[in-house]
């Protein structure tokens, strides 16, 4: 009786990317995230918008797509994660590989948090849950000395997170008050990481798939807001207000929001100016998703062989770039309000 033939195994006995594409497009999804959504909006209108823009693309041609070779030819020639890969230089150096990957995992703490808030406003009834009226606040809420708080900080702290005393309207006292468990907040914690385990249970097999489909959707729903958000940026030229694009590019200083609480001064680009290389760097790091283990693992799954260079500038630059649209679509939405 003939033997059934055995299938071949991959070399190294590893799985590998079915192609290129599905690497660098799972690359340039560990890297788009909070910081080119928040964080580039915010650091722009700090150091003056198109300054902070140039100031950050040398650091990213400087440090962050060197970092990102580096990271993505040790996991390649290596073949194994952060820590394999720089054990493989001299043993010494497993040490800062494991702290990267304990770095990575503090990250997807807080992430999976983000992402469990998001999820209860998501399901929560009414477009606007976080709109609490006065006469809809608790008692705690409704004194002199809680009214500066927002109807959107007492759905938060109070409701989903529970950090808020009802009776107080403040932070908790451990010991003076009785704990509230936060059973929705940490029933969504336990979905979101079911949910990551089911992504990830298979490998690199079945993961590579799934980015195929969720890292196409932020572009699609950034150019669905940009349609959306960017045709307001110049809603209020006729009364002869600043656009949002001239907040983004520093060539408007920003409005004054509460002078009382500030005194009446506006965030000055000129003050931090110092500041200002520090910050792209920390950006660059934090943008790209360098220094956290996270490249070395998906470069371990390419052929040793494969170009490395051509893919950190296409990682890098599609991160960049998704950063630039999304301060549009952020500062055409503050510049209309």
């Amino acid at each position: 009786m003939k033997a059934k033939p055995t299938k071949a195994k991959k070399k190294g006995g590893r799985d590998k990317w079915n192609t290129t594409a599905q690497f660098v497009i799972t690359c340039i999804g560990s890297s788009i995230g909070l910081g080119n959504i928040y964080k580039f909006p915010y650091l722009t209108q700090k150091h003056g918008g198109v300054n902070f823009i140039v100031t950050y693309l040398i650091a990213l041609m400087t440090v962050g797509i060197p970092m990102l070779i580096l990271e993505l030819t040790l996991g390649q020639k290596m073949q194994k994660g952060s820590a394999g890969a720089l054990r493989g230089i001299t043993p010494r150096l497993g040490g800062i590989g494991w702290a990267s990957s304990f770095t990575a995992f503090i990250t997807a703490l807080v992430y999976v948090i983000f992402l469990s808030i998001a999820c209860i406003y998501l399901v929560t009834n009414g477009s606007q849950p976080w709109a609490i009226e006065w006469e809809d606040r608790p008692i705690g809420c409704k004194t002199a000395h809680t009214a500066p708080t927002t109807g959107s900080e007492i759905f938060l702290y109070m409701q989903i997170t529970k950090y808020f005393s009802p009776q107080t309207c403040e932070p908790f006292e451990y010991g003076n008050e009785e704990f509230i468990f936060g059973g929705e907040l940490f029933g969504a914690v336990v979905i979101i990481w079911l949910l990551c385990f089911a992504c990830i249970c298979k490998g690199i097999k079945g993961y590579q798939w799934i980015t195929v489909v969720t890292v196409p959707l932020p572009f699609l729903l950034l150019f669905a807001c940009m349609a959306y958000y960017i045709p307001l940026n110049n809603a209020n030229v006729a009364e002869g207000e600043a656009t949002g694009s001239d907040f983004y590019w520093g060539t408007e200083g920003f409005p004054l929001i509460a002078p009382d609480q500030y005194g009446g001064i506006y965030y000055d680009p000129a003050a931090v100016a110092d500041k200002r290389f520090s910050d792209a760097v920390n950006h660059a790091f934090f943008s790209v998703g360098v220094c956290v283990g996270v490249m070395y693992a998906y470069g371990s799954f390419q052929p040793i062989k494969a170009p490395v260079i051509r893919n950190a500038f296409v990682i890098a630059f599609t991160d960049f770039i998704f950063s630039i649209l999304a301060g549009f679509v952020a500062w055409s939405v503050i510049g209309f309000l």
